[in-house]
């Protein structure tokens, strides 16, 4: 004996496709935001520690405070990160308006997993003027 196939209604398969597509973009955009969130304690350039944890999340952030219609250099600065030598990609980057007139930029990396060993950090503040560059060593122990 055959058995007729029966076929669902138009409406059931466009509700279906839509929560479908809801849950794929809710699960995107979560997904975009985690990866905008910065990973354990920050290391500074300007006052490293000597010792961290080996193994243990940590970020560096640097930066740009710049005054609207006074600062040439707004959206033309730069911050790059070395490790040990190598140029490493910023995870994002963060824009804060801080009164009508002042804006933050900075640069974030994130070290999710943390390192081992002893590495040198070297950052680099890139301006239309010219170039400002600190080097630091932290022992991760």
């Amino acid at each position: 004996m055959v058995q007729a196939r029966r076929h669902r209604p138009s409406w059931v398969r466009l509700v279906v496709a839509s929560v479908t597509i809801a849950l794929l973009l809710a699960g995107v955009s979560s997904v975009a935001a985690a990866g905008r969130e910065r990973v354990g304690d920050r290391i500074s350039l300007f006052d490293p520690p000597t010792t961290y944890p080996a193994d243990t999340a940590f970020h560096l952030w640097h930066g740009f405070i710049f005054e609207q219609g006074v600062d040439r250099g707004y959206g033309r600065d730069e911050f790059q990160l070395e490790v040990d030598g190598v140029a490493t990609t910023a995870d994002f980057t963060d824009v804060d308006v801080l009164d009508p007139r002042v804006v933050s930029r900075v640069w974030v990396f994130n070290f999710p997993e943390g390192l081992s060993g002893t590495h040198t950090f070297t950052g680099h503040w890139i301006t239309p003027d010219g170039e400002d560059t600190i080097t630091v060593t932290v022992d991760f122990t």
